[in-house]
């Protein structure tokens, strides 16, 4: 007898009426829920083994470049191999990061471990764009990026404590081997409909440098300088404030949770007027980064983390399907997600390389105030994409 859905509520019905895409969450959802239980400790794992600023910016900014350069071919190998065989590779590749990861401890260099970390995220990240863009609805966007939100929002509620109980508890090493289970698990749901390859033509770096405006280039380069100074140096001065994993674990976890009633409404709201909500976001976003260099107290670090990701998950969201959008329309998706990575990595080195030379967390969190207001340079393709 065929599976039907009539009785099925319209809301749900959002959510699970496109199996590849319900088959992506449920893969993104494991892997997350893995690197959530050490992502967010990696700084101050190296912290730990007595590196200093120096060597973790070094090590992030090996990363970051090997990513952007490993990307073109990610994009390639998603044509030849396979979309979701790629995804599975760059997984397989990160649990090996893990292990490199683990013998940093025993004496090993940290370089093998970022450089295998860049090939990873290179390969994984190339082909879940394609695998994204090619399964979503259109005139949804919001809502499914903003699914896949929550997902981040979940994952950060349940892994940054379970990591830093158990390494609080056990060890590093011990939860590396729990992270790598996960992932090994994470593959699986992405075989359970036909894999599929996306023909890409020979890429053109004129093409790609083109692949949309300037304006836009310098958004992503203001991205990814503001993802790495929430993903890394605010994590690193949490705890270089309050000197305990536990403490930046619940930190990170609880805020989390209140941020899931949130979510889907904004994503709702930027179907409805993406520059609005967009605004909103920043407006609200950027006084956060130097609200937080006063609030030193876990009770105040928890509520500028949780207002700073209230805040940043309407600009990411609204972003996020602006991004996916415009992919969607392009000549060539592969071509425009690698725009997005070169100018991503543009902006993450930028940050890297002046953390190299200042060695001091509160400047940078003084440039992220003055950078957040650059996604303000969206705001006319908001008005076009809303009347679209």
């Amino acid at each position: 007898m065929p599976h039907t859905r009539h009785h099925t509520p319209h809301f749900i019905l959002d959510y699970f009426a496109n199996r590849e895409l319900d088959e992506l969450y449920l893969a993104v959802f494991l892997k997350w829920l893995a690197q959530s239980m050490i992502t967010v400790f990696v700084p101050i794992y190296f912290l730990v083994l007595g590196y200093e600023f120096f060597d973790i910016a070094s090590f992030f900014l090996i990363y970051f470049i090997v990513t952007n350069i490993v990307m073109y071919f990610g994009m390639r190998l998603c044509s030849i191999f396979g979309v979701k065989k790629s995804m599975a590779l760059g997984t397989f590749l990160i649990m090996i990061f893990f292990y490199l990861l683990h013998l940093v401890s025993l004496g090993g260099s940290y370089i093998p471990a970022a450089f295998v970390s860049g090939l990873s995220s290179g390969i994984y990240w190339a082909a879940f764009h394609l695998h994204f863009t090619h399964t979503m609805s259109d005139r949804k966007e919001g809502f499914q990026v903003s699914v896949f939100k929550i997902i981040v929002i979940i994952t950060s509620v349940l892994g940054p404590l379970i990591g830093g109980i158990i390494i609080e508890k056990i060890s590093f090493a011990f939860v590396f081997g729990v992270v790598g289970l996960l992932l090994l698990c994470s593959t699986f749901p992405l075989f359970l409909t036909r894999d599929f390859k996306i023909e890409t033509k020979g890429f053109s770096l004129k093409r790609i440098v083109k692949a949309d405006s300037l304006s836009k280039g310098l958004v992503f380069q203001s991205d990814g300088i503001l993802h790495i100074t929430s993903g890394i140096f605010w994590p690193l001065f949490i705890y270089i404030t309050l000197e305990e994993i536990v403490t930046l674990g619940a930190i990170i976890s609880f805020s989390s949770v209140f941020l899931i009633f949130l979510i889907f409404y904004i994503g709702y709201l930027a179907d409805r007027n993406i520059g609005r909500t967009l605004k909103a976001g920043v407006y609200l976003h950027a006084p956060f980064w130097i609200i937080r260099l006063f609030l030193l107290t876990p009770i105040g670090m928890f509520l500028s983390n949780f207002f700073s990701m209230a805040s940043s998950s309407a600009i990411d969201i609204s972003f996020g399907k602006l991004v996916y959008s415009k992919a969607k329309r392009s000549d060539s998706v592969s071509e425009y997600f690698l725009f997005r990575e070169l100018h991503l990595t543009i902006g993450r080195i930028l940050i890297l390389v002046v953390f190299l030379f200042i060695l001091n967390l509160i400047w940078v969190f003084v440039l992220a105030f003055f950078i957040t207001f650059m996604y303000l340079l969206l705001v006319k393709e908001c008005s076009k994409s809303s009347g679209s």
